[in-house]
């Protein structure tokens, strides 16, 4: 059996390319030489603000027809699961978004695609930062400059 809806395989551009953008602005301060509390502090505050975002995010398509089209909602579900990563206690904050997005997916397809999304996100972190630092900042910079460099596409596989 096959789900109807693709299993995305990496986070969406508009994350990548935030990131992305975040690191190259911290490259310039010099984040090696940033206390490690510090760098803690960054990795939530960004995380909750980019949770922040897709809360808002589904909060409008609320506003307007009240559904969000089945392969957007995988594809967020993907994008925060991988912020959760980022720190430890943003999970309180990405189980209630996770469960509202699943909400929009046919339960049929989700007991298909999410243990594949889970395969598909530990794939992706090792793919992409196999010492498992992915946000410690310091490195943030030199992991996604070289998946910028290697024009890592942002297509999801089935």
């Amino acid at each position: 059996m096959k789900p109807s809806i693709l299993v995305p395989f990496q986070i969406s551009s508009f994350l990548y390319s935030s990131l992305f953008e975040l690191c190259l602005r911290l490259g310039k301060v010099g984040p090696q030489s940033t206390p490690k509390g510090v760098l803690e502090f960054l990795r939530q505050s960004i995380g909750e603000e980019a949770i922040r975002f897709y809360q808002d995010l589904l909060a409008s398509s609320k506003d307007t027809d009240g559904t969000v089209p089945s392969q957007v909602a995988i594809q967020f579900i993907f994008d925060v699961k991988f912020l959760q990563w980022m720190h430890l206690k943003l999970g309180d904050i990405v189980e209630p978004l996770v469960s509202k997005l699943q909400e929009f997916l046919d339960p049929f397809d989700l007991d298909i695609v999410n243990p594949r999304l889970k395969v598909n996100l530990k794939r992706f972190l090792f793919e992409n930062h196999v010492c498992a630092n992915l946000m410690e900042l310091k490195n943030m910079f030199y992991i996604v400059k070289i998946l910028y460099i290697s024009g890592y596409n942002f297509v999801a596989r089935s």
